[in-house]
Parts: structure tokens; sequence; C-alpha cells
């Protein structure tokens, strides 16, 4: 046998009930669009970021050590991409041999 519960609402109090989880669950579902937007950076933009030449960028795209993306004909790189290479090369650098 089912319980059944019975609460009684005003017009105001339902539309505010109501609206508090609407607003909750779209604020939940939109979360993780919002974290997948990620900057795009350009090659000069990323060099300067990792404080390398263009050239050792290229190298270092080309070596596939970080992603690049074609978009409209310019290469372009993700800054969470680039921020991953630069931890991985501050890591690096003090790591005991």
């Amino acid at each position: 046998m089912e319980n059944l519960l019975s609460v009684s609402f005003d017009s105001e109090g339902l539309r505010s009930l109501i609206q508090e989880v609407v607003s909750s669950e779209l604020a939940a579902q939109l979360k993780p669009v919002e974290q997948k937007k990620d900057e795009l950076l350009t090659r000069k933009e990323a060099a300067k970021m990792l404080r390398i030449s263009l050239v050792t960028l290229a190298t270092i795209t080309k070596n596939g050590k970080l992603p690049s993306y074609r978009v409209r004909g310019k290469v372009l790189f993700k800054k969470s991409d680039v921020e991953a290479t630069l931890q991985k090369v501050v890591t690096n650098r003090y790591r005991r041999p």
C-alpha cells in the first residue's frame, strides 16, 4: 500500500517552491556546459605563456606534447592544454634523477 502525503500550499508558496526547484536543476545542468568552455590561444599567446619561441612551440606541437587545433586556417591552443603542459615542465624540472 502506498503512503500518501497531503500538503496544502497557497499559490504563492507553490510558485516559489517550483521556482526554487527549477532554478537549482537548471544551475546543475548548466554547470557542466560552463566548464566545457575553454579559452583558445594563438601561437604567440601560447609561446608567451610557456616562455618559449615559436619554433620551439612548433616542435612541441609536432612531437604531440601539446595538442593544437586549426580554426579558419589559424593554429590555436586550448588554454587548459597549455597550462597542463606548463605544469608538466615545471614538475619535470625539479624532479630528482
